[in-house]
């Protein structure tokens, strides 16, 4: 293609110069408003994240009321320090603790299991399963018996429940509940 004359290298000038200024728009509006994007996605994360931290801090509020609650049971005592008169009371105290675990665990779509550990008689007691005196690897409750705090929330890690392994975050607390920490 071979350009005409002054009028035509002038146009052919212009229309290059032109198609790189309206390139050069774009491609600033672009990055503009990619950034933006960017910047107002990193922005909701992080709003969408503090509402998740939100509202896992109001469930494990709302945890610990409602197990400090079950502490305050007659047979929740009889199971922490093994005070059963005869077998029959051990069952009927077995089946209210179970039963109210169950309930407790039905009623909280975050909760996959509840164990209750006596360190007095080394027995685990689930809505699921019972675990008299349970085997090393099933006590893993005896590394925080001693805790320096009145309530310990782990983070993520494997428990046997008595049927399979699941990955759970767990509160311990100490009990009694009023007792000064590693009581």
């Amino acid at each position: 293609m071979k350009v005409r004359g002054v009028s035509g290298k002038v146009m052919l000038i212009y229309g290059i110069a032109f198609l790189i200024i309206i390139s050069l728009t774009f491609w600033v509006s672009y990055l503009g408003t990619v950034g933006q994007l960017k910047q107002d996605l990193e922005d909701t994360n992080l709003a969408l994240l503090k509402q998740v931290d939100e509202k896992i801090e109001v469930t494990f509020r709302q945890t610990e009321k409602e197990l400090l609650a079950m502490t305050e049971d007659i047979d929740f005592v009889y199971f922490m320090y093994g005070s059963f008169t005869d077998n029959a009371q051990r069952s009927t105290t077995f089946f209210n603790i179970r039963r109210k675990l169950a309930s407790l665990v039905t009623s909280n779509s975050n909760f996959s299991s509840v164990f209750v550990y006596s360190s007095v008689t080394g027995d685990i007691l689930t809505d699921n399963t019972y675990m008299q005196g349970a085997a090393a690897e099933d006590n893993w409750l005896k590394d925080y018996l001693d805790i320096p705090k009145y309530v310990e929330w782990l983070t993520t890690h494997q428990i046997w429940d008595g049927r399979a392994n699941n990955d759970v975050i767990t509160l311990v607390r100490p009990y009694p509940v009023l007792s000064r920490p590693g009581f």
